[in-house]
């Protein structure tokens, strides 16, 4: 049995759960232990595997003055040791590792799995290959003190071999171990048992919380936590006595109140001073996890003020020069985003042929300028024919995961295009793939059908995926003396809807249920959607489906590429919690390497360049039609504000990067944990409708955008990105702070600028796991003037997307 199921992410988050009832020393346990290492010897005598000479290992003091071994290597440098571990003992069992590790600077290299690890592997008799404990069980990177790690795997009782490996795969920097022990624990049948076994002894831990025991921790970046002695209390367990002792503190240091000054600080402070009183005023209608969440944004508020005031602590001091000699076109089409058109089914009006205004009022100040539909892996089962003519009429939109029902299509093909013609926005239709006609597809040889049996059915009376492309594109563009230009023409709309960009098939290649194939495949089936769309329309842009892998890429380009009139795939990071949540939350710093994953969109945009080159001898345009934070497994994380910082860098490179002439973030409203509006479900009908953090960010980057921007230096900052737009009359400037726990001050050097008003729009919160989703009023913009000083650098907080408007 394979340990990477998917267990809810919370628990799976405790594996590393360290300090609460454990000793440096692993503790023994009942059980059988199965092989102990001291690295008394940090040769590692008993053990075998990659020893080069570009990793240097050595002894280190571990937890306690235990004894360690540490390892170091440069980018890209793998050493690894491996021991088997006895058959006889292991087969058949659950068998729990138990470990302590400790980063520094471990940097990950160019695969997710690259990293620093201690892992478990083993090989059942008849298997193809070997098994691992997944990443999120074995590896470790970023920088952390020593902490102890635990997980458990399920070894097969037809076992060839199991071993244990430490070590670093093709990564960087500096790694440690200590104190390792391999057991048959009885406590630990599975995963799931030691994660409950873990929660409860942190729970017991902290059940009896009481004002004399508690004190608040202030950090330099403006957190504050919650201190039992020397252990940091996580929210979840937060009492009376703990939130009052929190607030109480806060308010003891808050000192006077911010000064009325016109300058950037002044003005912050006032604004987050404002912001605290306006949520303390409202804290007795918030309970449980809403109510925590107030009282640490409130406290956190209180301390940022408190530093301003002050004289915050600002390790970094950061210069952005904007050169006006430089100037490039911002492509219009990058502020775009998705639709999965089930979901608009309770915010539809069908009779009134619109959206409720309380969606309308979040969604216009998105500025969203390109919109793509019908959304995600359902375009491949999705039959535009379903959706459009009387509502009455229509057939079920069906479910990608399960082939049933989603209810009839309120927001169908003709009410998409409407609206997208009522807010002026470009649209992006991605159509319906099959590497074959369905009927002529082996159901045995799909690579989805055993995961989704209802792919065999579907495919039985699925319709004919190519005709059903070239009838959409008719219906869509063609005159009302083509059949279904008539048709769209008894539907009310006699004018072609003259859609440029077509999608053939969505991540074709694997996700998708039923349109998955390799890429030979695709490249074999993608000229004849291409012949058979613009027999209907010639002028139509005809989108390739990529892939973030050359391998991939090479192919279809190679054997396809000249039927492309434009490229397209998509970019997701799904940064992972090193350490549990709950240390994580007592480590703010921990999440800066989460925003920072931007940085490898270049150099994968300079490979799609590449590649294109070597097989076309010419670049295509280049779509990103989805992209943004992936699924990391735990709403917490995904929906608060470290999300939209991310989201925001990912954004930059790509304005930045001029292959990219569109881009759609994933995806627009509820039904996922990445949308950045929700409200009325099917489930809850009267849901309010409300932002997450990432809606601001779309707010600030509609707000400052412009035709042009300058050229920025931005690799002279790490912790700091800008973004200058360059307009009629003033520069909109969207600045991201990468940075998760400590201010930053930004001297930023701005062409033709006098000392003016200037207008501000951020988004912050005061810890990086804040978000909406306890309390949807929790973050929300903040917008104020200051006079704008070129001289006065710009207090820049952590955890923040900043939009400026300075006139010039």
């Amino acid at each position: 049995m394979r340990p990477g199921i998917v267990f809810c992410f919370a628990l799976l988050l405790l594996v590393a759960f360290v300090r609460i009832g454990d000793s440096a020393q692993a503790e023994s346990g009942p059980g059988e232990v199965i092989l102990r290492e001291t690295f008394e010897d940090p040769t590692l005598p008993a053990w075998q595997g990659v020893r080069n000479d570009k990793a240097h290992v050595s002894r280190v003091m571990g937890p306690n003055g235990n004894p360690g071994i540490s390892m170091t290597v440069d980018a890209g440098v793998t050493r690894t040791f491996t021991r088997r571990l006895p058959i006889d003992k292991v087969a058949g069992k659950a068998v729990l590792i138990d470990i302590w590790r400790k980063a520094d600077n471990v940097v990950t290299g160019r695969e997710h799995y690259y990293n620093a690890k201690a892992m478990l592997s083993w090989k059942a008799r008849g298997a193809k290959k070997p098994e691992y404990s997944g990443t999120e069980f074995s590896d470790f990177f970023g920088t952390f003190d020593w902490q102890r790690h635990r997980y458990v795997v399920n070894m097969p009782k037809d076992l060839e071999w199991a071993a244990v490996s430490i070590g670093m795969q093709a990564c960087s920097g500096k790694a440690s171990w200590a104190d390792l022990t391999i057991r048959v624990d009885p406590r630990f049948v599975d995963q799931a048992s030691l994660e409950h076994f873990l929660a409860d002894q942190q729970r017991r831990a902290f059940e009896s919380l009481t004002a004399d025991s508690l004190t608040v921790k202030r950090l330099p970046g403006g957190t504050v936590q919650l201190m039992m002695d020397d252990l940091h209390v996580p929210k979840q367990y937060w009492n009376a006595d703990a939130r009052q002792v929190l607030l109480a503190g806060a308010s003891a240091s808050s000192g006077p109140r911010p000064r009325a000054a016109e300058d950037f600080a002044s003005k912050l402070a006032i604004a987050f001073d404002a912001r605290a009183d306006q949520l303390q005023k409202d804290l007795s209608r918030r309970s449980g996890q809403a109510l925590n969440d107030r009282v640490l944004e409130i406290a956190c508020l209180r301390e940022r003020t408190s530093q301003i005031i002050s004289g915050a602590d600002v390790p970094s001091r950061v210069t952005l020069t904007a050169d006006p000699s430089t100037t490039f076109p911002v492509a219009p089409l990058v502020f775009g985003n998705n639709v999965n058109t089930q979901n608009f089914n309770e915010i539809f009006d069908s009779q009134k042929g619109s959206f409720r205004q309380p969606f309308l009022d979040l969604f216009r100040p998105m500025g969203i300028t390109f919109l793509r539909y019908p959304g995600g892996c359902n375009a491949d089962i999705f039959n535009w024919k379903d959706t459009v003519g009387p509502v009455e009429h229509r057939k079920e939109i069906l479910n990608y995961h399960d082939g049933t029902g989603r209810g009839v299509a309120r927001f169908g093909v003709d009410e998409f295009l409407q609206f997208c013609q009522q807010e002026s926005i470009t649209p992006i239709i991605t159509t319906a793939f099959c590497k074959d006609h369905p009927q002529r597809i082996d159901p045995n040889e799909h690579p989805k059908g055993v995961r989704h049996p209802y792919v065999f059915s579907y495919l039985k009376t699925a319709p004919q995926r190519v005709q059903l492309a070239a009838d959409w594109v008719e219906y869509c563009n063609g005159s009302v003396n083509t059949t279904f230009g008539r048709l769209r023409a008894q539907n009310g709309h006699p004018k072609p809807y003259g859609v440029k960009y077509w999608e053939v098939g969505n991540e074709s290649y694997g996700p998708d249920p039923t349109g998955s194939c390799t890429a030979d495949e695709y490249a074999k089936a993608f000229p004849k959607y291409v012949r058979a769309m613009k027999e209907r329309d010639p002028s139509i842009t005809v989108v390739m489906n990529g892939y973030s892998q050359p391998e991939w890429n090479a192919t279809v380009l190679a054997k396809a590429g000249r039927y492309a009139d434009a490229f397209q795939f998509h970019i997701y990071h799904s940064p992972r919690l090193q350490l549990d949540k709950n240390t994580m939350e007592a480590r703010p710093d921990q999440f800066s390497p989460a925003t920072r994953s931007a940085d490898r969109i270049p150099a994968l945009l300079n490979d799609v360049e590449r590649i294109m080159q070597e097989h076309l001898g010419h670049t295509l345009p280049t779509i990103i039609s989805e992209f943004g934070m992936g699924n990391t497994k735990d709403r917490e994380f995904m929906t608060s504000v470290t999300s939209p910082v991310l989201v925001a860098d990912m954004w930059r490179t790509l304005i930045e990067s001029p292959l990219v002439v569109g881009a759609n973030k994933w995806c627009l409203y509820t039904g996922y944990w990445f949308s950045q509006i929700l409200g009325p479900t099917t489930a809850d009908p009267d849901a309010a409708f409300y932002g997450r953090p990432e809606h601001a960010m779309h707010c600030i980057y509609a707000w400052c955008r412009g035709k042009t921007r300058l050229a920025v230096n931005n690799e002279q900052s790490d912790g700091v990105k800008a973004v200058v737009f360059q307009r009629p009359d003033s520069y909109g400037v969207v600045l991201i702070s990468r940075e998760s726990a400590s201010w930053q001050s930004l001297q930023l050097g701005l062409p033709g600028i006098a000392n003016e008003q200037a207008e501000c729009l951020m988004m912050t919160a005061g810890h990086p796991l804040l978000g909406n989703e306890q309390d949807p009023n929790l973050v929300q913009p903040y917008r104020f003037d200051f006079r704008y000083d070129a001289d006065e650098p710009i207090l820049v907080p952590a955890n923040s997307v900043i939009g400026l408007v300075i006139p010039r």
